[in-house]
Order: C-alpha cells, then sequence, then structure tokens
C-alpha cells in the first residue's frame, strides 16, 4: 500500500494547481454522465489509427 502512495497521482494530487483538479474532475464526470451506459468496443488497425490522428 505504501508504495501505491508514491506513485504517480499522488504526485500529481500535491503538485497540480487546485483550478486543474477541479477542471479535470468536471471534465471526468461530464464524460462517465455521457457513457453511463458503456462504451463499445470495436477492432482498430493500429497504424490506420495513427495515421488518421497525426
Amino acid at each position: 500500500m505504501a508504495e501505491e502512495e508514491r506513485e504517480g497521482l499522488t504526485d500529481f494530487r500535491r503538485h497540480a494547481a487546485l483550478e486543474l483538479r477541479h477542471n479535470l474532475a468536471v471534465k471526468f464526470c461530464s464524460f462517465e454522465a455521457a457513457h453511463a451506459g458503456g462504451i463499445k468496443g470495436h477492432d482498430v488497425d493500429p497504424d490506420s489509427y495513427i495515421r488518421e490522428h497525426q
């Protein structure tokens, strides 16, 4: 359990501004509400995905 306390999320909470943490929380809650029914998975070719999103 002590190892988990030293991982990245704890470091983020200690060093990120309150406003940034709040904005991320609002975005996360919005995403969860928009996808309350779940997210449908589908197979995507990794190379095609990278080309489309570069």
